[in-house]
């Protein structure tokens, strides 16, 4: 049965039905310390070590013989370094199509910094940290009554810290020019019961701080701006002033105007003016968005 092509279609289909995504994960719980859930990629839910039961499986704490006490200090030195490479050959030609001639100045370039910045508690914005290297102690203790078959324990630890600062002109300051993430949890009071050799259970409740601070460029894509760079730079060719209108533009009375190209020139104040109406805005939209479709 376990050979038949049918059986592994239906495998294949339930695989694929109840597959869930994998997210990853940043700096999550690297910073909390233990040497054996480090060693493990975090994977020490079904073992969890310690006292930081607390936070990997609250389960675990059952295991706890007598009075254990845990202290980590964690030291790491953070460096953040970004590859950018070149546009995609289609892109390039819209990009060109466009009239976005400009060159990219992310592209083809690297991006590195190791400035540290951190999120304090009760401290606005973004703090600098003066050594090369972050210190993180953690640490709790947890003791297990000898005839109730529990355990009880609490610990301070942080699951994430990190932070950077990237100068004006890095490429990569528009993914963020200052960032600051830090989770910290001051008091976990957990409990874990031992109900056989095969089951525990566990539970506990969580006091943290949560703090985000960030700064950042943006970097702005659209079509519309492609076609409004490409409208003003044909209005430069016939005019050393011009003006933009995207609304319906009319006048009764007007001194003196006349119509080049589709377009309204109007003497007004001591200049000419040169309008573009509504339809020859929507035009270009639409010659633009046929060439585009048609690559």
């Amino acid at each position: 049965m376990k050979n038949s092509p049918m059986w592994w279609v239906i495998t294949v289909c339930f695989s694929l039905v109840f597959s869930a995504v994998c997210p990853a994960a940043l700096v999550e719980n690297l910073t909390i310390g233990n040497a054996k859930a480090l060693a493990l990629g975090n994977a020490v839910t079904a073992d969890p070590p310690g006292v930081d039961a607390i936070h990997y499986n609250p389960a675990g704490l059952a295991r706890t013989k007598g009075i254990e006490r845990q202290l980590n200090l964690t030291a790491a030195s953070l460096q953040f370094e970004i590859e950018f490479g070149d546009y995609h050959a289609i892109a390039r030609q819209q990009i060109e199509s466009w009239g976005l001639g400009e060159k990219d100045p992310v592209e083809n370039s690297v991006s590195f910094t190791d400035e540290v910045v951190l999120k304090v508690p009760f401290m606005s914005g973004r703090q600098d940290w003066p050594l090369p290297v972050v210190f993180l102690p953690s640490g709790g203790s947890a003791f297990r009554s000898e005839t109730g078959g529990y355990a009880l324990g609490t610990a301070a630890f942080v699951p994430m810290a990190a932070g950077y600062r990237r100068q004006p002109d890095d490429p990569g300051r528009f993914m963020g020019n200052e960032l600051a993430l830090t989770r910290l949890t001051y008091f976990s009071p957990t409990i874990g019961f031992k109900l056989n050799d095969q089951w525990s259970f566990g539970a506990g409740i969580h006091f943290s701080y949560q703090g985000l601070s960030a700064f950042t460029d943006l970097r702005v894509s659209s079509i519309i701006l492609g076609v409004i760079n490409t409208a003003l730079s044909q209005l430069e060719e016939d005019s050393d002033r011009f003006g933009v209108d995207i609304n319906p533009w009319w006048q009764e009375e007007t001194p003196s105007y006349a119509m080049i190209n589709g377009r309204h020139v109007v003497w007004k104040d001591g200049h000419w003016e040169i309008y573009v109406p509504p339809k020859a805005v929507i035009a270009l939209i639409k010659e633009r968005w046929h060439a585009r479709n048609a690559l």
